[in-house]
């Protein structure tokens, strides 16, 4: 299957779980035949909570382990999807001179339990959320070629991209628009400044904020300005570096 067929197939998903065979089927062909798609942090602007191992092809001992936490303080394929990006594999880790000997002890735990030449990707979602594709193999195989590696992480990219969209679909938000005074109001908000400060920033009087925050909580059907900020978060329409 080529990449922009790949993409195609995923436009057409129905569901979550039509999505994940298609990323099943692609990753079956290049040689791994085990995934893991968890959901690291709230997705809000989807409405989805945190949800460890929300698809999975396949279940055993370790992985109930894994997916309740227990290995989090050693698991540093988890570390990378909260603070890297792309893909991680494990003959990137056997390299690393940075990994403790707990760390190193459970990796070659992972082998033990039937867990092969795991890969991690790092996924990236609106409003800080963190998702993450836990890939591996149940029979032991070379490891993963450097074009196989961005292969993997592109596929699993799309896939995530694709699954948002299929999430966002169910909501049905009326089209809106900002000005560009309004985003500033509701990242300022956002925030935690009061009208006051954010009058300001913004080089306008506390009346004119007031004046912008009514007109957006009416538009975003909030019952106050720190309330709309949160919707334009969960929808997208705003981003904050906090």
């Amino acid at each position: 299957m080529t990449i922009d067929y790949f993409i195609t197939r995923c436009e057409q998903a129905k569901n979550q779980d039509e999505l994940f065979e298609i990323l099943l089927g692609e990753l079956y062909a290049i040689g791994y035949d085990r995934a893991i798609f968890s959901l690291l942090t709230n997705h809000q602007g989807l409405d989805i909570p945190k949800t460890p191992g929300l698809l999975k092809n396949f279940d055993n001992a370790w992985t109930r382990e894994l997916l309740n936490g227990k290995y989090d303080s050693l698991d540093p394929f988890r570390s990378h999807c909260f603070y890297g990006q792309g893909a991680l594999t494990l003959a990137n880790l056997r390299t690393s001179d940075q990994l403790s000997n707990a760390q190193i002890k459970f990796i070659q735990s992972t082998e033990a339990a039937g867990i092969h030449d795991r890969i991690a990707i790092a996924l990236r979602g609106g409003s800080g959320a963190v998702a993450s594709l836990d890939i591996s193999r149940s029979t032991k195989q070379d490891p993963p070629s450097k074009e196989t590696e961005h292969k993997i992480n592109a596929l699993c990219q799309h896939f995530y991209i694709s699954f948002c969209q299929l999430q966002h679909r169910g909501h049905n938000y009326p089209f809106l628009t900002l000005t560009g005074k309004e985003r500033e109001v509701l990242e300022w908000s956002a925030k935690g400044f009061t009208k006051a400060e954010i009058g300001v920033q913004l080089h306008i009087s506390s009346h004119t904020v007031d004046y912008h925050s009514r007109k957006l909580a009416r538009k975003l059907g909030a019952r106050n300005i720190t309330a709309a900020a949160v919707n334009a978060l969960n929808r997208g329409l705003i981003h904050v570096s906090l």
